[in-house]
């Protein structure tokens, strides 16, 4: 399991390039991706409470994957702890030279 940690300060940051993610790949998202990516964006950009979100995960020199990760408040940050692989068809779309 993986441990990653967002600043407070940076989860606005985070929500706003999940938003240009959505907005630049428009043409390809379908209607369920779209879906997803918003609910992330909202979840970050309100930065608060806890539940499940799905977490775009870019790995340096890697394949970026969606990981299904919890986020709660712990000390003022938002911890993500990761839980496992989400939506395995999304490694493909995320794979495209867009």
């Amino acid at each position: 399991m993986h441990t990653f940690t967002i600043e407070q300060a940076d989860a606005h940051r985070f929500g706003s390039a999940v938003a240009t993610h959505i907005r630049a790949r428009a043409d390809f998202l379908t209607d369920e991706m779209h879906a997803l990516w918003w609910d992330l964006y909202v979840s970050f950009r309100d930065a608060c409470g806890s539940g499940t979100v799905d977490v775009p995960r870019d790995a340096a020199h890697g394949i970026p994957v969606i990981l299904h990760a919890e986020r709660y408040w712990e000390d003022e940050e938002i911890r993500v702890r990761v839980k496992g692989v989400l939506r395995p068809q999304w490694r493909e779309f995320m794979k495209g030279e867009f």
